[in-house]
């Protein structure tokens, strides 16, 4: 099988930071590893390419053959050129995408603009594009029954025989496969000289930053002298922030413990999860349960997150979780006052209660994709 996957970004995208940019890394080497016959074969357009071939790089030394990346903006070329059985395009706003001749696997990852009212203008934009590219689409994966039920069948009107439930897996394998920096060396590259809670993703309104800032504010502010040794990091720029003026009035005594480290390579992120005292995850709105909750109980540190639909959905047990209302303020700070005190032995509480999410893997995500591979080609 020949799976091309579509990254026909027309614009410069920092793809290495993004919630896509690491699925599409995971699910190429789900596929890669899961079946010797099946070739990647990547297309990027040409504001993007150094950033793809980065991102590609060890995938693209351990299977030299069966992966190629390839840079064109040249619709025609790409679909006599580039020689694939099927396309997966893993963002429904990729327009120049339904100009493909052969057969697309889209992905519907969200319609965040119908969840969440300040991404109203991301919806203007790509709303037509999602409704094209998922009508022509020969099958549409979704990585959630909300999306699917919601976005996909609600919303959409796709039919659903055509729409697929395919949940992402924690990476695992590709973890391992990063060699571990030291604590000491670590904290001295990135300036982490306490402990430190941390909260890994870009900045976007619906990621919901401000509000946990403000709860972490206001735990701090109750504090005792160990309170005021903890930080909370970032991994994006300062300069992104959408609500600086807002965060700097009243607050400059607490600014220091916020720290925005930029983007982090893909290696760093193990390292970062394993050293820190927790994990808080408040964002309003996601296609899936969200990726830090899964890739901090990897490395052992606990999590608190917020009663999302998507998480609900595949955690169970939610007795062992610290879990709030991303919406309130309080309640943030509430949760993370008691992950604190919790310690990172919750952690092994939270490991067991979600050992069943925390088994699956990409090999397993990859199987389920060739059976829809196997549905389109017949």
């Amino acid at each position: 099988m020949r799976v091309g996957i579509y990254l026909g970004y027309p614009f410069p995208v920092l793809l290495a930071g993004e919630g896509i940019g690491r699925y599409v890394v995971r699910l190429a080497a789900g596929l890669l590893y899961e079946e010797p016959g099946t070739e990647i074969h990547i297309l990027v357009m040409p504001p993007n390419v150094t950033e793809v071939e980065q991102m590609f790089t060890r995938l693209k030394l351990e299977f030299p053959s069966r992966l190629t990346i390839y840079c064109s903006d040249d619709l025609r070329w790409i679909n006599t050129g580039v020689p694939v059985d099927l396309w997966i395009v893993p963002w429904v706003g990729l327009e120049s995408a339904q100009y493909l001749t052969k057969p697309l696997l889209v992905c519907l990852h969200d319609l965040a603009w119908l969840h969440v009212p300040e991404l109203e203008d991301l919806g203007k934009w790509i709303d037509g594009t999602a409704k094209t590219l998922t009508r022509k689409a020969a099958a549409v994966i979704c990585n959630s029954s909300y999306i699917r039920t919601c976005d996909g069948l609600d919303y959409l009107k796709l039919s659903p025989e055509k729409t697929h439930v395919i949940r992402p897996a924690a990476p695992a394998e590709e973890y391992s496969s990063f060699a571990l920096c030291q604590e000491q060396e670590f904290r001295e590259q990135y300036r982490l000289n306490h402990n430190y809670f941390v909260f890994p993703s870009i900045i976007r309104p619906h990621k919901n930053h401000l509000r946990l800032i403000k709860a972490f504010f206001r735990f701090k502010q109750e504090q005792t002298t160990r309170k005021t040794e903890l930080d909370l990091v970032f991994t994006d720029y300062w300069e992104n922030f959408y609500h600086k003026s807002e965060l700097l009035r009243g607050c400059d005594p607490l600014f220091d413990s916020i720290k925005f480290l930029g983007r982090l390579p893909a290696h760093a992120l193990p390292a970062l999860y394993k050293y820190a005292a927790g994990t808080v995850v408040p964002t309003l709105f996601e296609g899936s349960c969200p990726f830090p909750i899964l890739e901090s109980l990897l490395m052992g540190t606990p999590v608190s997150f917020g009663r999302i639909a998507v998480a609900m959905e595949v955690i169970r047990d939610r007795g062992a979780f610290i879990t709030f209302d991303p919406y309130d303020v309080a309640d943030i700070q509430r949760a993370i006052g008691e992950l604190w005190e919790s310690g990172k032995s919750t952690a092994v509480k939270q490991k067991t209660a979600l050992s069943y999410v925390l088994a699956r893997t990409w090999r397993d995500v990859a199987r389920e994709y060739h059976t829809v591979f196997d549905r389109i080609m017949g």
